[in-house]
């Protein structure tokens, strides 16, 4: 959301309305994932626990396990939607200028910003992110692009921590 706000500020928009407010059990959620991607980056993977991860939060292992099955689950989960978010931010600057140029920049300053801003959440979707391989050959013997599952992503970030 704060990136949309940004995004919209920086071309002169009006913010959208939000039609729901996030329920304290959402907020939590999403603070456990931040945490998971938090810790990940600032100790490695193999190094994180959940209880680094409840420290962060400020959640409870009860409410952890609600939300999650495992440390790999959060982190599969958190990696996906910050992925997602960013790659939105990324996206939502390079349109709020004219002409592709002046996108490609707009776009570069929100990455360059965002790893400044977040180093060890940057640090834990890159160095997934650089894991895993771009393209797996099919049975034709022609690569095809590869999309990884998160299950896919924690195994590639247990290897590299």
């Amino acid at each position: 959301m704060a990136m949309r706000q940004e995004a919209c500020a920086a071309a002169g928009e009006a913010l959208p309305i939000e039609t729901t407010a996030p329920t304290p059990d959402s907020t939590v959620r999403q603070g456990e994932m931040e945490g998971a991607l938090q810790v990940v980056g600032e100790v490695g993977y193999r190094a994180a626990s959940v209880r680094s991860v409840l420290e962060y939060s400020g959640a409870h292992r009860k409410q952890f396990y609600d939300h999650f099955e495992s440390l790999e689950d959060c982190f599969g989960q958190a990696y996906e939607a910050w992925a997602k978010q960013l790659a939105l931010g990324l996206l939502e600057a390079a349109v709020s200028v004219e002409g592709w140029r002046p996108g490609v920049r707009a776009g570069i300053m929100k990455l360059f910003q965002f790893i400044v801003e977040r180093p060890a959440i940057a640090r834990s979707l890159f160095a997934a992110g650089s894991l895993i391989p771009s393209t797996r050959f099919q049975a034709t013997g022609r690569p095809s692009v590869a999309i990884p599952t998160p299950a896919d992503q924690c195994q590639l970030v247990r290897r590299f921590w």
